[in-house]
């Protein structure tokens, strides 16, 4: 989360990319070309097209999907049955089977074809390896595919099967299975077959309760369940003897204990440390966090005709995100995951060429002219955390006239004290008719080639050279990532009241901070994937024209639009996400506050206060009448945490969090998470045994290291595999807790440390 936040800040800074891109924007324009016109069509329901020019001209049409469609201002304009959506006139969508004939279902909002069993050609079950307890309940399920490979949504029923049979039992034939740890320890293959077909099998691990008397201690990988063997694992002062497999014991009780465990700086992979404060269970899960080395994912290239199978086709302002699903906690969510690293692009406007930089899965084009690629860069590249992930799109066109006059005002005064806050409340209703695509269930390998500039991949891949540093001309060596398209073909019908809370604010020096705004981004939970965005949208809170203050509530871009709440777009689940559910996060930012600056201080300080709703009602309405989405409140920002020594002072309460994490260090120097209850507001961070380097103390580039504070607060009532309703059941192991809490939190906030 901190490098997402210094990475926003560094391509928000000043507002030198929207400004850059304004830039192109005056200076582009696209005229349509008659080469391909063809003849215009008399009838517009049989009409084939390839832009507007060649449906009939009275202006009421547009080209989409290569038929002429009808536009509308409202459903008196189309056709008796259709709607008015985005301006063109559809077919009503569906939110359930039931709305469907016989022989179909409703998936991605549309009534299809029914998938069958015989369909179904490969699947495999998810997660690839998971820790089972007995008693404890776990979520697993099948991702079909048809005969290309790609996921359908099967929603028949699965014979689940678990070998040896004693080790694990099922609740029923759904594609999404409540497991639960049999009676008998050891390995277990969870076994699925759809009609004729065996799935891909997972492999876990059973355990049963620990022997009396003693405390046991299982520790795994996050991502990849895998054991984590050689560590060194601390119960207070005493070292855990290792078991093998993952697993540590020592002599104990269930009186309150500090739980650490420490890997070597030079193991592979290296992991974060982790320590738990105060724990009385005699039974720990500890999943550690492991620091990515290198560069993984997928690359693409997209051109301007890749953008006609989008919805609004002849506008010339074409834009594109691509990301990675975002695996474990939404709270060590970055940018980078989200939508890569960034990268200097360079603009050609016509009268003159700009370097900004853009993230690495931002694809942006103008007419016929489409920014980045460069040699041996696709048009977008998408890191992740190896494993099962999925890959997602979001993207659409806008007409250049609405996005320059829109823009244009907010932006006239220059950029060094631009909003970005207001620009974004300008600019995103403006990309509400974007559309969305998933690739789901993509294999990402540890470890991908290598490659250079003059050496190159091998076929299906794309050699993804990052940027030099600054002042070198030298390039240094990239990555092979496997190449892939991801097909916008869904667009963001379902249309979301969302509630978003009043806004926090901070401590900020001697002063009050304030947020100004918040980004809401919607989307599929899919777990043990994580988060597949398929809608975004941001709210800003403006200051009062009379007493030029800000009221603590987002004001919608609509003016029409009630105080306090937005319209969140977003796609139905689809392309095999149909058995996932839905997931809304609305992020508290200070906008103003992103300067250039790399470091917090207390005058400038890095702080975010989050808010998760796991919405059920969320689905298709064609008659005006949105579903709703409520944020719970913000989480308060810590006012005052400090350091002294190795003791940890909170600076006070934090209402409504049942848990704090202390993220110490980075991924590159090595770093340490922190773990205590909501009760204890001084802690005393453990020191190191002998031959391991300090992580709170150590310094890099002559500084102390960061730290940031993140407190959590878990939903209450929330159903669920093994649902944590406190600090003490997120650390015991009963099924998984401390590796996937999306599904269990519902807030979060954060603050790091001036260490300066």
């Amino acid at each position: 989360m901190r490098l997402a936040l210094r990475m926003v800040r560094a391509s928000l800074s000043g507002g030198v990319v929207l400004s850059a891109v304004l830039g192109v924007l005056a200076g582009c324009s696209e005229t349509p070309s008659t080469a391909d016109a063809g003849t215009r069509c008399t009838d517009a329901a049989a009409c084939v097209c390839k832009k507007a020019l060649d449906c009939p001209a009275d202006h009421k049409y547009l080209c989409i999907t290569s038929q002429c469609i009808r536009k509308c201002s409202a459903k008196a304009d189309c056709d008796p049955g259709d709607v008015c959506e985005d301006m063109v006139c559809m077919k009503p969508g569906c939110a359930a089977d039931a709305e469907c004939g016989a022989g179909s279902q409703c998936a991605g909002g549309d009534c299809k074809p029914k998938v069958v069993g015989a369909d179904v050609k490969s699947c495999l079950v998810q997660p690839e390896r998971a820790l089972l307890h007995q008693g404890a309940t776990k979520t697993f399920s099948v991702i079909a595919r048809d005969g290309s490979g790609a996921a359908i949504a099967y929603k028949g029923d699965v014979d689940w099967t678990a070998d040896p049979a004693a080790r694990a039992t099922f609740k029923d034939k759904a594609v999404v299975q409540t497991v639960t740890g049999g009676t008998e320890a050891g390995a277990v293959s969870i076994k699925a077959k759809i009609g004729s077909i065996d799935c891909t099998a997972s492999s876990a691990t059973n355990f049963a309760a620990p022997d009396t008397g003693k405390v046991r201690v299982v520790v795994a990988d996050m991502l990849t369940k895998q054991p984590v063997t050689g560590a060194t694992v601390m119960i207070g002062a005493t070292a855990a003897t290792d078991a093998g497999s993952g697993v540590y014991i020592a002599d104990g009780d269930a009186s309150p204990k500090d739980i650490s465990v420490f890997t070597s700086d030079t193991a592979t992979p290296r992991h974060a440390w982790v320590t738990t404060l105060g724990v009385t269970s005699r039974d720990v899960a500890i999943f550690l966090k492991r620091a990515v080395s290198g560069k993984v994912g997928f690359a693409g290239s997209v051109t301007p005709r890749y953008f006609d199978r989008l919805q609004i086709l002849g506008e010339n302002v074409h834009l594109a995100l691509f990301g990675s699903s975002i695996a474990g906690n939404l709270i060590d969510v970055s940018l980078t995951t989200l939508i890569g690293d960034l990268v200097k692009t360079e603009i050609d406007y016509g009268s003159g060429k700009q370097e900004v930089p853009l993230p690495s899965g931002v694809v942006l084009g103008i007419g016929n002219q489409m920014f980045k690629p460069g040699p041996g860069i696709s048009n977008f590249a998408v890191y992740s955390t190896p494993g099962l992930r999925t890959l997602w799109g979001l993207g659409g066109n806008a007409n250049l006239g609405d996005l320059v006059g829109a823009l244009t005002p907010v932006i006239s005064g220059g950029t060094k004290d631009l909003n970005i806050g207001a620009l974004l409340n300008t600019l995103l209703p403006l990309l509400g008719k974007m559309e969305s695509g998933a690739l789901t269930g993509q294999l990402v390998p540890d470890t991908q080639p290598s490659c250079t500039a003059t050496q190159g991949c091998a076929a299906g891949s794309t050699c993804v050279l990052p940027p030099p540093e600054d002042g070198s001309t030298d390039v240094p060596p990239g990555t092979c990532l496997k190449d892939v398209t991801v097909n916008l073909t869904t667009p963001l019908r379902i249309k979301a009241d969302a509630t978003i809370p009043e806004l926090p604010t901070y401590q900020k020096g001697t002063g009050i901070g304030r947020f100004d705004g918040a980004v809401v981004l919607g989307g599929a939970l899919f777990p043990p994937q994580g988060l597949v965005p398929t809608g975004v949208t941001a709210g800003v809170d403006v200051l009062d024209k009379k007493t030029e203050q800000p009221d603590g509530f987002v004001d919608p871009p609509d003016v029409n639009g009630t105080k306090g709440h937005v319209t969140l777009a977003l796609a139905p689940l689809h392309s095999g996400l149909e058995s996932s559910r839905y997931v809304a996060m609305a992020i508290a930012l200070s906008f103003g506050s992103f300067g250039g600056s790399d470091s917090s201080t207390d005058e400038n300080p890095l702080v975010l206060s989050g808010s998760i709703d796991l919405p059920t009602g969320l689905k298709y309405t064609s008659t005006g009448d949105y579903p709703k989405i409520v944020f719970p409140s913000f989480m308060k920002i810590p006012d005052a945490p400090s350091v002294a020594g190795r003791t940890f002072q909170l600076g006070g309460t934090i209402d409504g969090a049942a848990m704090h994490r202390l993220d110490i260090g980075d991924e590159e120097n090595g770093e340490w998470l922190v773990y205590f209850g909501a009760g204890s507001a001084s802690v005393q961070i453990p020191t190191p045994p002998t031959g391991f380097a300090d992580r709170l103390n150590g310094e890099t580039d002559g500084k102390l290291r960061k730290i940031l504070v993140q407190s959590m607060g878990f939903a209450p009532g929330q159903t669920g595999e093994q649902a944590a309703a406190n600090y003490e059941d997120a650390v015991s192991f009963n099924g998984e807790n401390l590796d996937d809490l999306t599904a269990r939190i519902n807030r979060f906030s954060l603050r790091e440390l001036d260490r300066n």
